[in-house]
């Protein structure tokens, strides 16, 4: 742990600038606002912030700050998926997910089921959990297409696990008030686009693949991160304006084609 806080105190950028610091906060807002006009909610997207709130936003502001975002300045160590996804739920875990008590285990696992299958299946695409790997694209054609189908469970599932809140309560409607808004507080925004990172990472690797011919590296890493993030966002305020049937189907059809994968590269593992 010393060794990790000397290696961040020499990476000052990281945590002030970008990935974490000044550009987490920017685009963390940027990305509630667009959230709460695509599904036509009064956002509250701003507030006060005081030292209570610190123990809630270091620990999602530490996984933004150690993206393997280019054109950020290396850093010796990275994060695996495991312990990103545990950082960024951090927020609600500590407030005991607002109340965990009174949703039951069927909510959770229609919550969660689908997050952490897409999290096995890009794990198992490219054999490692660390978050770095996610930017490679692997050689075989099945686990390539488990690595895409995976990213896109990823952030499928993302519309109903940002909601926590809203679907724990249960006793509001999505227009009362910006109580209503789960994104409200600066935590829930930085844990969603953190989130969203961890899948725009596969999504990157694949525009990077694709962009060689075209572009160096240098070039890659300057315009790709804001393109693929940009188009990331709006596939994710393409599924907030589907109909709650279509978004639970498409859900559904990627469990499933992520499940077929994973036994397909199982079977050609064992063969």
């Amino acid at each position: 742990m010393i060794e990790l806080l000397a290696a961040l105190g020499q990476a000052w950028p990281r945590l002030l600038l970008y990935p974490g610091g000044l550009f987490a906060l920017g685009a963390s807002w940027m990305l509630c606002r667009w959230l709460a006009w695509v599904a036509r909610q009064r956002p509250a997207c701003a507030g006060l912030m005081t030292l209570a709130y610190l123990p809630g936003l270091l620990p999602p502001m530490i996984v933004l700050a150690l993206m393997p975002l280019a054109p950020a300045r290396s850093f010796p160590y990275g994060l695996d998926l495991v312990v990103a996804l545990g950082l960024l739920e951090w927020p609600y875990l500590r407030r005991g997910v607002a109340g965990l008590g009174q949703v039951d285990r069927a909510l959770l696992l229609r919550m969660y089921g689908p997050l952490l299958l897409a999290g096995g299946g890009m794990a198992e695409a490219n054999a490692s959990l660390g978050l770095s790997n996610l930017l490679t694209v692997p050689e075989a054609p099945v686990a390539r297409a488990l690595l895409f189908a995976s990213t896109l469970l990823w952030l499928a599932s993302l519309p109903q696990i940002l909601a926590i809140p809203r679907y724990v309560e249960g006793t509001r409607s999505a227009g009362d008030g910006p109580q209503d808004w789960p994104l409200a507080s600066l935590a829930a925004r930085l844990r969603a686009l953190g989130l969203m990172l961890i899948g725009m990472l596969a999504l990157l690797g694949f525009a990077s693949t694709l962009s060689e011919p075209w572009l160096t590296a240098t070039q890659a890493g300057w315009l790709l991160p804001p393109l693929v993030g940009v188009a990331t966002a709006l596939l994710l305020g393409v599924q907030l304006r589907m109909a709650p049937w279509w978004q639970r189907f498409y859900v559904r059809l990627l469990v499933v084609l992520v499940v077929v994968l994973l036994m397909s590269s199982s079977i050609a593992w064992l063969a």
